[in-house]
């Protein structure tokens, strides 16, 4: 079975002329972009050159995944760019106060839940998305919007032979 419906798949991450990334890439980079592939939880996405990817920073029992993407030349602070999979309920709790900020977002043809808030004193935005028993949040810094919906934009759910 599988846990989503699943996206024309390619293999080819774009150039910096292509396109669907050429605003986002030169507000950013001048370099390639690379292809960030979990054959585990069934996703993927690109995500510039100069960033990198740290998983399973967070050890917890409501996390079954996680990884984040940080800028690998800048001191940043926590989570520029998460994506976690999680347990429901821990979404249900952590968001529950954020009832009033919620649109609609949809992420590699899934629809999902967008939220913009402050958390600690800094602009956050996060987008949940159902996953399978799972949850699924991505989450960004607000200066880092640019780079996060150029990542959304090419989130890519692959096919999970169970």
């Amino acid at each position: 079975w599988y846990y989503f419906a699943i996206q024309k798949e390619t293999t080819e991450a774009p150039t910096v002329s292509e396109d669907v990334f050429l605003p986002a890439i030169q507000a950013t980079t001048t370099s390639e972009i690379k292809t960030y592939r979990n054959e585990e939880w069934g996703f993927e996405f690109w995500y510039p050159d100069e960033w990198e990817i740290k998983e399973n920073i967070y050890r917890s029992p409501t996390s079954k995944f996680n990884l984040i993407i940080v800028p690998s030349q800048e001191k940043y602070l926590p989570d520029p760019i998460l994506v976690n999979i999680t347990i429901p309920e821990f979404v249900s709790r952590a968001f529950s106060d954020l009832k009033d900020i919620i649109t609609e977002a949809v992420v590699g043809g899934i629809v999902g839940k967008k939220y913009e808030y402050e958390f600690e004193s800094m602009q956050r935005i996060s987008i949940i998305l159902p996953f399978g028993e799972h949850q699924m949040i991505l989450g960004t810094e607000k200066r880092y919007e640019d780079i996060f919906n150029q990542i959304i934009s090419s989130f890519k759910f692959l096919e999970i032979e169970n």
